[in-house]
């Protein structure tokens, strides 16, 4: 049975820069709880301030900050001066955004972590960059910063990667762009939309630049008095939908492809229960073999009985096996990109 996947977008996170204040240590509120919605950290010369904007309203933050949200943002500005006046007698019109998050998270709508980890190994697939000779270094040199977080950490040849042990998630380095990164990881179980469930979340992590390239605004600071208000976040919203259509969908769209066509290639050399195991290692989704087999049948002038018949024999094997491979990556895909689209 199919299960509906919710999608919403929206604001989450947003870092903040105070000058000619000063505190000693952390402060946390609500102080002892894990879902507090603003850490304010002492730096040498500033005191920086992250929010965790939904969590102002909400208990959580799995339903991002959308521009509906607005409709509360009295409560929202008085939650967060609240905080402000109390440990550091400023309001929220001191505060200059350094950071925003747009993020897009899908709830899968029951528990499915083998589907959760397909997509952050495939997402980070999409991202992986190749080492690059330095332009005019000596000795034809080679780059040292890491372009990414590598989810499984997992050796590439070629590639560069951090490993980063026991978390389903990735991070880009900043785009060629300069605007934003984006970062994408699971969320755990448990949902505002009613039972357990995996979550699935991609961000794009937009940097100063990237803020002041929404807001127009090339040189000045930027405020959170200036982020927080209707048109501006839906603004956000939009600016996050066009990147994630000119620089994440081409990829998907481009990997796809060449993962079908690998599988397709190899079932013209092996026989097809074969060739799936060969593919097993990246399959990131049942459906990529099927997509391959159906375009393998069809040119071998075989009835989409015969189609059906092999589909059902490597299932049964595959239960037989105990060989678990996702297949929904691909159908929570669609669902972002219906959402990105609307």
């Amino acid at each position: 049975m199919r299960t509906k996947q919710n999608v919403n977008i929206g604001i989450d996170g947003i870092t903040c820069t105070l000058s000619g204040c000063y505190i000693t240590k952390e402060i946390k509120y609500p102080e002892n709880s894990k879902q507090y919605f603003i850490k304010i950290t002492p730096e040498r010369t500033s005191t920086k301030i992250a929010i965790v904007l939904p969590r102002v309203l909400r208990e959580n933050n799995i339903i991002a900050y959308r521009a509906s949200d607005t409709t509360k943002i009295l409560d929202t500005i008085q939650g967060i001066n609240q905080v402000l006046k109390k440990y550091l007698r400023r309001d929220w019109s001191d505060l200059y955004v350094d950071q925003l998050e747009v993020a897009c998270t899908v709830d899968l709508g029951r528990i499915d972590e083998d589907s959760i980890y397909s997509l952050t190994q495939f997402m980070s697939m999409l991202f992986l960059e190749e080492k690059k000779p330095k332009k005019g270094g000596k000795n034809n040199a080679i780059k040292t910063k890491p372009v990414m977080k590598y989810c499984s950490g997992i050796p590439v040849k070629n590639c560069i990667y951090l490993k980063k042990e026991g978390v389903d998630s990735g991070e880009t380095s900043i785009l060629s762009n300069k605007r934003l990164k984006f970062k994408w990881y699971s969320k755990g179980a448990g949902s505002e939309f009613g039972g357990n469930t995996s979550i699935f979340r991609i961000e794009g992590v937009y940097c100063l630049r990237g803020i002041q390239h929404v807001m127009r605004n090339k040189d000045g600071y930027i405020t959170l008095q200036d982020i927080l208000k209707t048109d501006v976040i839906r603004k956000f919203i939009m600016q996050f939908k066009r990147d994630y259509i000119e620089i994440v969908e081409p990829r998907i769209k481009g990997c796809l492809e060449e993962l079908e066509e690998i599988m397709y290639e190899q079932l013209h050399e092996s026989t097809v229960y074969n060739s799936f195991l060969i593919s097993e290692q990246y399959m990131f989704d049942f459906n990529i073999f099927l997509r391959a087999l159906k375009k393998y049948y069809k040119e071998q002038d075989k009835t989409e009985g015969s189609y059906r018949k092999m589909k059902s024999v490597i299932t049964k094997r595959m239960n037989e096996e105990t060989i678990v491979i996702p297949c929904r990556m691909i159908s929570v895909l669609d669902s972002i990109s219906k959402e990105i689209h609307r």
